[in-house]
């Protein structure tokens, strides 16, 4: 038998075993398309060892975790058994949610562990803020994690000698929802930052700035500053040390335009205000969090520099943070092309432009895959409202209307602030309908446990209201009740920034081969 005959007779063994296994431990067969899908991304019989980059369009719902799965154990599996190949493989995901679900999570629980041990692969993530942890981690065969959690480790290695991935080769990565990754983020650049000795002197600077922004020009304001900081001898509002008035004379007019920029970032829609839920150690203070705008996820470890994120301390009364200077950084494409061997899948990979895009810069190569059921989808008429108490009047009647047919509804909105004001209203507008109070949920943040990725599932009834957090990345469960009544309805409330956001949402309906229907409301 020649090479490429034993690689493709592996190829139909490897698979015949993971379906085994899917089934043994989910009791569900993969479909077809889940099967091509493996078989396409892991098929190197026509390329050499560095040449393997490919990317696969499945819809949503057609079960990429377990694609992504499948690819990650055949690789590390068969190099496993080709030593001195590496075998390590690095799965990119778009959430640590996502990352911690598929490597630390029974398959009860929605997670792949088990088949992960079905085959004897170990598997983890790195996405703890424990260094220790992150260490121990790399020495498994496969690392879920977030982009910037990978770019962050390579950057603490590089520059700071931290030793945190060992001796972990850029060989094998696997990107899940490639168009979030390399398309809305593809420009994005990871800083990592640290703290100057001294920089809490400038905290009195800060104060002086915002008292006097909402009402003084910029240029007063920094006439008042150099005037304080060199005319003024005794008194002196501004408490700076010589040795960074230099830095105060370079930056300060970027700190007035981020003064200025803190007055317009709201509350709920750009940031929120909690203690950090994700640390095992919380200060329990009040911080001021970011929201990822794609995804809806909280960005603990990110601050806005420029001293905006000082701003909006002092706006919010919260404790003020050292400003950091940026110190070293790589972009999201840069580090991707490290790998010799990059895999991907994603439910939208956006138009013809994009993918020319993608095989320009990465020299990838494509596939789209049919679903493997019919599609039952349906998009109902888009409504255009002309003020905001008739958009909440169009949302609650579409709301009523779909419990009223004893089917069920997300309604996304696009800030945690709309999901809060759509929610109260949902609460008052459909009260009268037998016990739905107790069945509208809210979903805003990664930290709260969503219920219907499980079976049984979301059953009649109930609304949910959400940001983009329940849209990319979430498998909804829907009960055989729903499914028979015409199954989960999708309301999108915002025009969103392109079709692939709007495919995301709609996608959580209609899933294998499920009825669904959708609708915008803007």
């Amino acid at each position: 038998m020649g090479g490429v005959e034993w690689a493709v007779a592996s190829l139909k063994i490897f698979l015949c075993i993971f379906d085994y296994a899917v089934e043994l431990l989910t009791g569900d067969k993969l479909r077809d398309t889940q099967k091509i899908a493996i078989l396409y991304l892991i098929d190197d019989t026509k390329h050499t060892k560095n040449e393997r980059k490919k990317f696969a369009e499945v819809w949503t719902g057609e079960g990429k975790s377990l694609i992504v799965a499948g690819v990650a154990i055949a690789y590390a599996f068969s190099m496993k058994l080709q030593k001195p190949w590496p075998h390590e493989i690095d799965i990119i995901t778009s959430n640590d949610h996502l990352a911690i679900r598929d490597s630390s999570l029974s398959v009860a629980q929605g997670g792949l562990k088990e088949i992960y041990e079905f085959f004897n692969i170990t598997v983890s993530n790195n996405c703890s803020k424990s260094v220790d942890d992150r260490r121990k981690a790399y020495y498994m065969d496969v690392v879920y994690g977030t982009l910037a959690n990978f770019q962050r480790d390579y950057l603490l290695d590089e520059f700071y000698n931290r030793g945190i991935r060992g001796d972990r080769p850029t060989v094998y990565a696997l990107i899940d929802e490639v168009d979030c990754m390399l398309l809305d983020r593809g420009n994005n650049m990871l800083y990592l930052s640290h703290d100057i000795p001294g920089m809490e002197m400038l905290e009195t600077l800060y104060v002086f700035i915002w008292e006097r922004i909402s009402d003084t020009s910029a240029e007063m304001i920094k006439s008042a500053v150099l005037y304080d900081l060199y005319v003024v001898k005794r008194e002196r509002r501004i408490r700076i040390p010589s040795h960074l008035l230099d830095f105060v004379d370079r930056h300060l007019e970027t700190w007035l335009d981020n003064a200025r920029r803190a007055m317009e970032l709201k509350r709920d829609e750009n940031y929120v205000i909690d203690h950090d839920r994700s640390d095992t150690n919380p200060d329990l203070n009040p911080q001021v969090i970011i929201i990822d705008p794609d995804t809806g996820t909280d960005q603990y470890s990110s601050q806005w520099d420029g001293a905006l994120h000082q701003f909006l301390q002092l706006k919010e009364g919260c404790k003020l943070t050292l400003q950091s200077l940026k110190a070293v950084f790589i972009s999201n494409a840069t580090y991707i092309k490290k790998y010799d061997n990059i895999a991907g899948v994603s439910g939208t990979l956006g138009s013809q432009p994009e993918q020319d895009f993608l095989k320009k810069k990465y020299e990838c190569e494509f596939m789209t895959l049919p679903t493997a059921f019919p599609k039952r989808f349906s998009l109902k008429p888009p409504k255009i409202l002309k003020t905001k108490e008739s958009w909440w009047k169009a949302i609650a009647q579409e709301t009523r209307a779909t419990i009223q047919e004893n089917r069920s509804i997300v309604v996304f909105c696009r800030s945690i602030k709309e999901v809060y004001q759509v929610h109260k209203h949902l609460k008052s507008a459909t009260q009268d309908l037998r016990d739905n109070n107790k069945r509208i949920h809210r979903y805003t943040r990664d930290y709260e446990k969503f219920e219907f990725e499980n079976k049984p599932g979301l059953d009649v009834g109930n609304v949910i209201v959400a940001t983009n957090l329940a849209g990319r990345g979430t498998d909804i469960k829907i009960s055989k009740n729903l499914e028979a009544n015409g199954g989960l309805h999708i309301c999108l409330t915002y025009f969103p920034d392109n079709e692939r956001v709007e495919g995301q949402a709609m996608g959580r309906a209609a899933r294998k081969g499920e009825p669904g229907s959708g609708i915008l409301i803007l």
